[in-house]
């Protein structure tokens, strides 16, 4: 479908004096790539609305997050543990989670997600600590952000009773640069610790830490190396697991509802034995 001139603006205006068209008119208005100020109150109402459907609360969402104030991140932030606790919504809060998760845009919100981490309110503290964990890490943050965050997150572990909140965060965020604070998360002596670290290792496949084996990669030579590989049949899960904690997806994509930032290697794989 073409987007006619005005299109989105006269959606909201039909939406304002008729509620049954909000959900056409943010859907709309998700499409814009620029989102008029008219649209702010549309969308923050379709957020919150208890009875939203995740679709039209991810759209909304989405919609917000591109405004790039800190009234529409707040309003974002509020709305994110709905979209989270819904039933059958897993592209539409895929998608939700990705646009939050952009690193320009969290950028930009560092210390406003430094205080909602701290303040430890619910799932929505959890989002906000996960914004965090994931900008003190991202290289594309800018190196002022990066220090900043990096602080919160390491003040933060050092208290017990962020350990649960951080744990929850990073199997959010999926950052797996937090995978040895899990396996710490283990052996911790609060069984609300143990029992977070357990979740986070299970979803990420982290039964106990691995035990190297035989001659280091680096002391071998190219062929030798390529030989002993090919002898593997792999393991799909450890593969998973690497590709996420080397940030492989800023450059690929394996899903079919992620936007395309590389190639798309359920294709290249067709095309490769190995």
């Amino acid at each position: 479908r073409i987007a006619l001139d005005n299109a989105v603006e006269k959606a909201i205006e039909l939406a304002k004096k008729d509620p049954s068209h909000i959900s056409t008119a943010v859907e709309q208005v998700a499409r814009a790539k620029q989102i008029p100020d008219a649209a702010v109150p549309l969308l923050k109402q379709a957020a919150s609305a208890k009875d939203a459907s995740s679709v039209e609360r991810s759209r909304a969402i989405i919609a917000l997050l591109k405004k790039n104030s800190a009234e529409t991140m707040q309003a974002a932030l509020d709305a994110l543990p709905a979209l989270e606790s819904a039933a059958n919504k897993q592209p539409e809060f895929n998608a939700a989670r990705d646009a939050f998760f952009e690193a320009e845009r969290l950028d930009l919100h560092y210390e406003a997600l430094i205080e909602g981490a701290a303040k430890g309110e619910g799932r929505r503290a959890v989002w906000c600590e996960a914004g965090v964990l994931l900008l003190s890490t991202n290289k594309l943050a800018s190196p002022e952000t990066r220090a900043a965050a990096a602080r919160a997150v390491a003040a933060a572990w050092d208290r017990p009773e962020r350990k649960v909140q951080l744990l929850e965060a990073a199997l959010v965020a999926n950052h797996r640069e937090s995978q040895d604070k899990v396996f710490a998360g283990l052996a911790d002596n609060a069984p609300a610790v143990v029992k977070a670290a357990k979740k986070v290792a299970s979803a990420w496949k982290l039964d106990t830490q691995p035990t190297p084996a035989g001659p280091a990669i680096k002391s071998l030579k190219m062929e030798d190396v390529l030989a002993a590989v090919l002898k593997e049949t792999g393991n799909k899960e450890r593969g998973e697991a690497i590709y996420t904690r080397l940030n492989c997806s800023k450059c690929h994509t394996t899903r079919k509802d992620e936007p395309l930032r590389g190639p798309f290697l359920p294709a290249v794989v067709k095309t490769q034995k190995r």
